[in-house]
């Protein structure tokens, strides 16, 4: 087993295209950004896991690791992802028989809560903690344990596994529920204003399954009015992304489009907010090539821009209840930072 201090990271993420739809069985696309989170593992000679967290408020959390295995891991608050990641770990690597003190550290803040910090503190932990006991895990690997860990065990399936994925490959990918499809798209870098908005926070598996109600009563409905088209600009932005590149005006403005397109059909299907939609009006009237919520629900939206009309946007986006803040996309997925 390995005595070194470990330290690995995972970045967060956006949605591109292809919300909800994902979840029957359509493509998304989804970027990795430069927000990453750290997990530091270290040895202990005992059987306890310990976890800390500054930006979670925890400090030195202690559980056995047979009890770990047990542990209903929606009853552990907001540190519920590491744990179901440290329970994932000792229950599927072979190695994993004594005790370990994890320490999560974020630079992704309270207002970013779309960037799937959910995600890469779950990929970050499990990558760390399987090294810490001589495993390195393949990005499938990864994915694989970071699924089972949080979109099935925490969010009970609400979920379609892409935020994983992100955090696993990194990148630009294509991807399909469950990751049977991750394809990795090569592509410049998006130029993308993200914007959380003020004072509304939404969970997306309550909207989730709130959809799943609505759909399971008319099923055809959804697939024939929402599902198909979804995914129909989702194919399109694909054929766009494959040979795009990050000044190409038109290529741009085709993907400003789609953009505005799939938000309309995010509205009609009751998911975006008024404020979503009067905020993404707004920063296309100010030079945008197109703007759209991003993730389940209407709590936040991206913008399209140029380097030129960057700044006026995001003035006008800040002036009517916007946080804007710059991302880049394609970033590296998992990686260890360093071990000393």
């Amino acid at each position: 087993m390995r005595k070194e201090k470990i330290v690995a990271s995972a970045p967060g993420k956006i949605y591109l295209f292809g919300e909800h739809a994902v979840m029957y069985d359509k493509l998304s696309i989804a970027t990795s950004v430069d927000y990453r989170i750290r997990a530091e593992v270290e040895e202990r000679e005992d059987d306890l896991v310990s976890i800390t967290s500054h930006e979670l408020g925890v400090y030195g959390y202690k559980i056995d690791i047979e009890d770990l295995k047990r542990i209903n891991v929606k009853g552990v608050g907001d540190i519920r992802y590491v744990v179901a990641a440290a329970k994932t770990v000792y229950e599927n690597i072979e190695n994993a028989k004594k005790g370990a003190n994890i320490e999560i550290k974020s630079e992704i803040s309270e207002q970013a809560r779309s960037l799937g910090t959910s995600s890469a503190v779950t990929v970050a932990t499990i990558g760390a903690l399987a090294r810490r006991f001589d495993k390195i895990l393949n990005e499938r690997e990864l994915f694989d344990l970071g699924y089972k860990s949080h979109t099935i065990e925490v969010q009970g399936g609400a979920g379609s596994g892409y935020d994983i994925a992100c955090a696993s490959y990194g990148g630009t990918i294509l991807f399909k529920k469950g990751g049977e499809t991750i394809e990795r798209i090569s592509c410049d870098e998006i130029p993308l204003i993200y914007s959380p908005i003020q004072n509304i926070k939404i969970s997306t598996p309550q909207i989730v399954t709130k959809i799943r109600e609505r759909v399971s009563k008319n099923p055809e409905y959804y697939e024939e009015v929402f599902w198909r088209p979804m995914d129909s600009i989702v194919r399109e932005a694909y054929k766009i992304l494959k040979n795009y590149r990050g000044s190409d005006e038109n290529k741009n403005q085709e993907l400003g489009e789609l953009m505005n397109n799939y938000h309309g059909l995010l509205v009609s299907l009751g998911v975006s907010t008024r404020q979503a939609d009067d905020l993404r009006y707004i920063a296309n009237e100010s030079g945008a090539y197109g703007s759209k919520m991003t993730g389940g629900g209407g709590d936040n939206i991206i913008s399209l821009v140029n380097e030129e009309k960057k700044d006026k946007v995001s003035e006008a986006i800040r002036s009517n209840g916007g946080l804007p803040m710059e991302i880049k996309t394609n970033a590296p997925g998992f990686r260890f930072e360093n071990s000393s």
